[in-house]
């Protein structure tokens, strides 16, 4: 349906172009002469229209004339795709008054009015849309690679306080072990301690006992010398007269 409409309306825009001087003053001509002319020139290929094929291109304007009609003046050439402000539609005429975005009005053909935008419209929004997802995406791609990036650091960062972690709690374990072995080495130093406390009152009561019977064995001594003393003195004294009296027995 479209297509038709599209080879209707670049029909018409052959027949304006043949003609221009006929739509500036705005004479009427039937559709039929406009259609025959349009056959005229299809019937009357060029040899290399016929020599290799072509496409119709969607690319075409459309006439905004003054009133409902063709013998209306053109004011304006629409493009395709351009948004209007539909305000008064004439079922008899086939035509509809728009004003466009820049509040221009006029008439123009209804047929060539869609509801929704046209297919190159619709391409380029997807187009743009794709041109904006492929640059999120590389966005992307670039911020991936960066946490990428990040993420190795990172990991390098935690073996290497994974590493320092072990050797803390191999320490730890050490201290520990050490810390116990302190307690133990410190009871085991205060029962020492006890005991030199022990052994020194022991001492200093042996010494007193040995002060003691060291003056015991003085006062012995002492007094077994002047034992000794006194019965040398005795036995000086008494064997002089014990000889004396067996000498004067021996003499009677």
């Amino acid at each position: 349906m479209r297509i038709s409409f599209l080879l209707t309306g670049i029909a018409l825009l052959v027949g304006l172009l043949a003609n221009p001087v006929c739509a500036a003053n705005s004479s009427v001509q039937s559709p039929l002469s406009g259609g025959a002319s349009g056959s005229q020139a299809v019937q009357q290929p060029s040899p290399l229209a016929t020599s290799r094929m072509r496409y119709i291109t969607d690319q075409f304007k459309v006439t905004l004339r003054a009133g409902p009609g063709l013998q209306y003046q053109i004011i304006h050439m629409l493009s395709s795709g351009r948004q209007v402000k539909v305000l008064t539609q004439d079922n008899q005429t086939g035509y509809t008054q728009v004003e466009t975005a820049s509040g221009m009005t006029g008439w123009m053909l209804t047929r060539y009015l869609m509801i929704h935008p046209a297919a190159e419209a619709l391409l380029k929004q997807t187009q743009a849309k794709l041109n904006q997802t492929q640059s999120q995406s590389r966005t992307l791609d670039v911020r991936l690679k960066q946490n990428q990036t990040i993420l190795k650091v990172k990991t390098l960062k935690l073996t290497t306080l994974q590493a320092g972690y072990a050797i803390l709690q191999q320490k730890y374990k050490s201290l520990r072990t050490t810390a116990s072995n302190a307690v133990e080495i410190n009871q085991k130093n205060t029962m020492l301690q006890q005991h030199m406390g022990q052994l020194e009152k022991r001492s200093k009561v042996l010494m007193q006992m040995n002060e003691s019977y060291r003056n015991r064995t003085l006062i012995r001594w002492f007094l077994a010398g002047s034992g000794v003393l006194l019965l040398g003195l005795l036995l000086g004294f008494w064997f002089p007269r014990l000889a004396r009296k067996r000498s004067d027995n021996w003499f009677s």
